[in-house]
């Protein structure tokens, strides 16, 4: 189902378009007193939608959307993959608990603005002070013009830790903790397009 919006909604759509999938630097290292930690996780789509995905603390109401595929000038996000799109993303969060939302992805077809689906699984990570968590690699896969998807959640930290280091060397990778669950099975949702009028 494709709905049209008017013009009010762009700035909330906009507000969605993501930000950039790292904001560690390169010379990062884990502090336990911090009161952060990082988040690791990699995302794949088929190609070749410009894709956000969207967490937020639990408890808390503000979205985060992460920009996986993105060719912004002002948030860009070069690609780590291409067949099919997608890259790690590794962020600085605050201690908690945290969730999947949402993902939207922009121009996905003629006609169509943007896509987001009706609902995701749960799918939840912490953080703690000083420690990596990693939280699997999200892989999405898209059919009938975009109308559904499939979301597989898998293991790929040998692969995922290499960007790891290649981005932050100094990061201690032996204060990891895995929450890679889901890890096996396979969703399948449903996704609504929206056409913006400008």
């Amino acid at each position: 189902m494709i709905k049209k919006l008017s013009l009010i909604t762009i700035l909330l759509f906009l507000s969605s378009c993501g930000s950039l999938p790292f904001n560690i630097p390169r010379d990062y290292v884990l502090n336990p007193q911090s009161g952060k930690g990082v988040a690791v996780f990699s995302v794949t789509e088929n190609c070749p939608s410009k894709m956000s995905i969207k967490y937020r603390k639990i408890g808390g109401r503000s979205e985060e959307a992460i920009a996986i595929n993105q060719e912004s000038t002002l948030r860009p996000a070069p690609l780590q993959w291409e067949f099919p799109c997608g890259r790690v993303v590794m962020r600085e969060l605050s201690a908690g608990a945290y969730e999947f939302t949402s993902f939207i992805l922009v121009d996905p077809i003629p006609g169509v603005t943007y896509i987001k689906p009706r609902r995701l699984p749960e799918k939840k990570f912490t953080i703690e002070p000083g420690k990596i968590t990693y939280a699997g690699h999200l892989k999405f896969t898209f059919s009938d013009s975009f109308a559904t998807f499939s979301l597989e959640v898998e293991n790929q930290w040998e692969r995922d830790s290499e960007y790891l280091h290649l981005h932050a060397p100094k990061v201690d990778s032996s204060l990891t903790m895995f929450q890679v669950d889901l890890e096996g099975e396979v969703f399948s949702g449903k996704a609504t397009g929206v056409n913006i009028i400008y």
